[in-house]
């Protein structure tokens, strides 16, 4: 979830994020998850370019 949220970072609006994993988030499959970030950020709106093309 880091990494991901690094490299997203720059496309995201300023602003502190916190991100709370869920037990299950241990066993999802790593493209699911980075997808998942993805999509809720792009639901808050919360992308500079509001595309979420990052």
């Amino acid at each position: 979830m880091k990494e991901d949220f690094r490299l997203l970072r720059p496309s995201l609006v300023p602003g502190k994020y916190i991100f709370i994993a869920r037990t299950g988030a241990a066993e999802a499959p790593y493209p699911a998850m980075a997808a998942e970030m993805k999509s809720l950020l792009k639901r808050a709106k919360l992308f500079n370019n509001e595309g979420g093309d990052a």
